[in-house]
């Protein structure tokens, strides 16, 4: 009786790592891409940007991919500690 309870713990921390590394990874490659736009766009006609993108970039992006990686971390950590 206790593993399936150990088991269903795990599959909830597994479930919710999931998630998280998706999110993570879904917005790292949409700041990859932002990344190589910029060069091009340097290459081209000097970068020019709204400051609605450049704050989204900069304050939004950055973050959240931030807190997704660092709850990524925090629940693998959780998972050490359960066990």
């Amino acid at each position: 009786m206790q593993e399936l309870y150990f088991f269903t713990g795990n599959a909830v921390y597994f479930q919710a790592l999931a998630v998280a590394e998706f999110a993570f990874l879904s917005f790292a490659v949409s700041s990859i891409a932002h990344v190589m736009d910029h060069r091009w766009d340097e290459e081209t006609d000097g970068g020019s940007e709204s400051y609605a993108e450049v704050y989204y970039e900069a304050h939004i992006e950055n973050g959240v991919t931030s807190g997704f990686l660092a709850a990524a971390v925090f629940i693998i950590v959780c998972v050490t500690c359960d066990r």
